[in-house]
């Protein structure tokens, strides 16, 4: 393996963008690309470039500022240097600008990124709000119309580029990790988008059923519809019947239970993913990232499902209709 190839390994090992400078410079040196020296200088290169960073925010004048000032200063700087350095087509090349090109230029370069992608990320929250569930719930409509339009009104892309204002109640089935400023809003709606496209193949009317016999005070909790919508789904599939109803009866639990409850871990998880194949063959689901995500929550539900089983309260898992 070229050192070259060990520093994009590294990299793809490493996907925290809030610290993607500070990682490619670790990646560089454990790759042998950068000695010692050149990482000192590169580092110092940095500091210098905050503090011009800071002096522009001030307006020039000798001002001290509060450290928590500074370090979100530099947190945004760093933000659009690294917007600029993951453009290029690998981390080598990143490297390679980060050694050579003026900073100033890279964070222009970045700052205009950051500016691109806000506004194409405004357009993708404007046709989500349009497609959205159409079912009462507070927290989900609230971050899509309220919560999530603050962000963009209040969005620094100058001094505070990392930073996440705005208000985002309604949490995923999968959170969004390691990303922050408008990577993070995009990553949101990115998540947001797939659930949505799942929970638009049911019927409005069976949707609001299942949430309701869950909690008849739904509307007013956290709760993410995804992940009920998914489970119940499962549940259909796993007791041979059409999962576009989503309805279970107590019945269809206890055959569940006699079904799910004896088996090994292994076992377990080989059935619900051949559940998962079979809800995506039976919805006719052809896209990719759907799909991924369909199997991705059974990993995470997994272990609820175990648990569930074991102290024999699936019905607290699985929502039987009312």
């Amino acid at each position: 393996m070229t050192r070259s190839h060990m520093l994009d390994s590294f990299m793809q090992f490493n996907p925290d963008e809030n610290h993607y400078v500070e990682s490619l410079l670790q990646g560089a040196y454990l790759a042998g690309l950068l000695s010692e020296t050149e990482s000192v200088r590169i580092q110092q290169k940095l500091l210098q470039f905050v503090e011009l960073h800071a002096t522009r925010y001030v307006g020039g004048m000798s001002t001290s500022l509060p450290i928590e000032t500074i370090q979100s200063l530099a947190a945004s700087a760093i933000y659009q240097l690294s917007f600029a350095l993951r453009a290029r087509q690998n981390a080598t090349r990143a490297l390679e600008s980060l050694k050579n090109k003026p900073l100033l230029d890279l964070q222009k370069e970045g700052r205009d990124l950051v500016k691109t992608y806000t506004a194409k990320t405004r357009e993708r929250l404007t046709l989500i709000q349009k497609s959205r569930v159409k079912i009462p719930h507070q927290a989900y409509h609230d971050t899509l119309m309220k919560g999530l339009p603050l962000f963009f009104e209040s969005y620094d892309v100058e001094y505070a580029a990392h930073d996440t204002p705005g208000s985002i109640d309604y949490q995923l089935a999968v959170e969004t990790k390691n990303v922050t400023g408008i990577s993070m809003i995009a990553a949101y709606l990115d998540e947001i988008a797939i659930e949505n496209e799942f929970c638009r193949l049911f019927a409005p009317k069976d949707l609001y059923r299942l949430m309701k016999s869950f909690d008849t005070n739904y509307e007013v909790l956290l709760e993410n519809i995804f992940q009920y919508v998914w489970r119940n789904a499962i549940g259909r599939t796993l007791t041979h019947q059409n999962p576009k109803k989503l309805t279970l009866t107590f019945q269809d639990l206890e055959t569940i239970q006699n079904m799910l409850g004896f088996l090994s871990e292994q076992d377990l998880r080989k059935t619900l993913s051949l559940s998962a194949n079979n809800l995506i063959q039976e919805l006719s689901i052809p896209h990719p990232p759907l799909v991924a995500l369909i199997h991705q929550t059974v990993e995470i539900e997994e272990i609820r499902i175990q648990l569930a089983l074991k102290h024999r309260s699936i019905d607290k898992f699985w929502t039987p209709s009312l």
